[in-house]
């Protein structure tokens, strides 16, 4: 009796510890037991800056000390200022920043003033689907993270850093994904700061056009799943860094170099459905002329469509020595005319030509079955032999099972 009496007393007192220690956890951890704020900019101080309560509704700036805070930059306050918005609070790590009454005049957005981690999303609320949004900076280099999964969304574009300055988007180990509203068509989502560090990017916005102005070194994976012509990197042709790149049957990536130059990225295109207009690489030489884009690590899943528009005279060359295509083909475009013939259209140790039918009737297969689904698809006959004779082997087992346990 005693020992059971002790063990309850030892028991009392872990479950008295465990709560104590629980009860300590808000305290030693500033910000977790936080609840989240929603800060509006109304531009009602004297200045631009986020510290001053004045500029913000209520007469209370966020905390660099509170994490997950939501930041709404009314920008009709930063048109009737006539000061902009600027984030001058050190340390400041907010859950969503939100725009929202964009205004072709005035200071759509704000600048960094100092560094700025989001850790949900950056989000374009305004009914304006014409008017960017832009988060710059001061003058000085500045850093925006990526401090959790955050989801870009725009319906009029978003400019994001200062190439001039050497801004840097951090991934830091998160996935940052771009997608929109719908709005109007060749919206832009221009990217100025150099991305960096480890993560995912994922491109999911068939409205908006991308541009890729930094000297990205992010490692990891970039998906494109949805969007039209382009998406890529008008100045050079590394914007994806050093990540592996994966292109959906819906998306499409332009590589522009007006010099000549490879590209060693893992990149693994899915194929392209039928009646979809989609070219899944597009390669442009900026009008130079005599320029060669290596392309060495192309795997392909499906057949799909590669265009070289490049204008330069000669023509420029991209040479796909190294692609696996898995028994797949290609159709080689050149421009906007149609053909099958890779070396006539600039392409060279390419698979064979063929054509993805881009017709509004899906009655012209573009490709043939040869993997997977698409193999039981095109030969259902070896299918169901094969389901029968997995049947029948299974039965043959399980009998055999039961007959030996019986044996027992």
């Amino acid at each position: 009796m005693k020992v059971k009496e002790t063990f309850r007393g030892v028991n009392a007192s872990v479950a008295t510890i465990i709560l104590s220690a629980a009860a300590l956890v808000p305290l030693l951890t500033p910000g977790v037991a936080h609840a989240a704020t929603t800060f509006t900019w109304t531009g009602g101080g004297s200045d631009a800056k986020w510290s001053t309560a004045a500029n913000w509704a209520g007469n209370a700036a966020p905390q660099s000390s509170d994490v997950g805070d939501i930041i709404t930059i009314d920008n009709s306050a930063n048109f009737s200022n006539g000061l902009g918005s600027v984030d001058d609070i050190a340390g400041l790590s907010v859950a969503s920043v939100v725009f929202t009454n964009n205004a072709s005049a005035g200071f759509p957005g704000f600048d960094l003033g100092t560094n700025l981690t989001v850790t949900g999303a950056i989000t374009q609320a305004s009914s304006d689907t014409n008017t960017p949004d832009s988060i710059g900076d001061d003058g000085t280099a500045r850093t925006l993270t990526v401090g959790g999964s955050v989801t870009v969304t725009s319906t009029a574009g978003i400019t994001i850093g200062d190439i001039t300055n050497g801004d840097t988007l951090a991934l830091n180990s998160n996935t940052l994904t771009f997608t929109d509203n719908g709005g109007n068509t060749g919206n832009i989502t221009a990217i100025y700061s150099n991305i960096t560090g480890s993560g995912t990017v994922v491109y999911n916005a068939p409205v908006t056009d991308f541009q890729l102005y930094g000297n990205n070194t992010y490692s990891g994976t970039t998906h494109v799943i949805v969007n039209n012509l382009p998406i890529g990197d008008s100045q050079h042709a590394d914007g994806f860094g050093s990540s592996s790149i994966n292109v959906e049957n819906g998306g499409s990536i332009s590589f522009a170099s007006g010099t000549s130059t490879t590209i060693n990225n893992a990149i693994t295109i899915a194929g392209t459905a039928n009646g979809s207009p989609v070219t899944s690489l597009d390669f442009n030489d900026n009008g130079a002329a005599s320029v060669v884009i290596t392309v060495p690590h192309i795997t392909l899943s499906g057949s799909t469509r590669f265009s070289n528009a490049g204008t330069g005279n000669p023509q420029l060359v991209v040479n796909l020595a190294g692609i696996t295509a898995n028994g797949h083909c290609l159709e080689y475009l050149n421009g906007t005319t149609s053909a099958t013939d890779g070396p006539a259209n600039g392409f060279q140790n390419g698979p064979a030509g063929c054509v993805v039918d881009a017709a509004t009737s899906d009655t012209a297969a573009p490709k043939t079955p040869n993997t997977g689904f698409a193999l039981m698809a095109a030969h259902p006959v070896v299918t169901l032999a094969v389901t029968l004779l997995s049947t029948v082997v299974i039965f043959a087992i399980s009998r055999a099972s039961r007959k030996h346990a019986g044996s027992r």
